[in-house]
């Protein structure tokens, strides 16, 4: 890229499939779930200014795509579901979505900055894990009354989104805090 003069004009990617498990949550050898372990995918982008910064949002592999599309001035050929990133390359405070929807076949879910929710299509089940104070996804807090508020707000959330296309498909509300921790 320095040689052929293309450096400047160039963002570079490297992202990954997601992960699986290999012992966590009991399950050994699942990809498509929607536990930390499966879903977190490295995504480091390199833009011609050089970017190095680190960003922690909310997004999912549909926004790169939302944003290789937008700088290369493409149209796509299809709705994108997606919202293009590109904010985010060059400013960490820009305004950026609450909650990025997950989807496995067995399940749907939320990922925000402190929570991951989860409710699973068979069983009907629901899973609720304070992410700044349980990153291992251990202690399921969906029903309990410290995080009653939360679990509302996260259920409409994923209501709102769950089916969504388009420029639909973002979140920019706000979730309660979490709970003080008692010591």
């Amino acid at each position: 890229l320095v040689a052929n003069g293309q450096i400047d004009h160039t963002h570079i990617i490297f992202t990954s499939d997601n992960g699986i498990t290999g012992g966590e949550h009991r399950l050994d050898g699942y990809k498509n779930l929607l536990y930390e372990e499966c879903s977190r995918v490295p995504l480091y982008w390199v833009t011609p200014e050089g970017f190095t910064g680190t960003r922690s949002r909310p997004l999912a592999n549909i926004d790169a795509t939302a944003a290789i599309v937008e700088l290369a001035g493409a149209t796509a050929g299809r709705v994108l579901d997606g919202t293009s990133l590109v904010p985010l390359l060059s400013d960490p405070k820009a305004q950026w979505q609450n909650a990025s929807l997950m989807q496995c076949g067995q399940g749907v879910g939320l990922s925000t900055d402190d929570y991951r929710y989860i409710t699973w299509k068979k069983t009907g089940e629901v899973e609720l894990y304070d992410m700044k104070n349980d990153p291992y996804q251990l202690d399921n807090k969906a029903g309990l009354a410290d995080y009653a508020d939360i679990q509302v707000a996260l259920a409409s959330a994923l209501d709102a989104l769950t089916g969504c296309a388009g420029g639909t498909c973002r979140w920019t509300g706000s979730f309660p805090p979490p709970p003080r921790r008692r010591g």
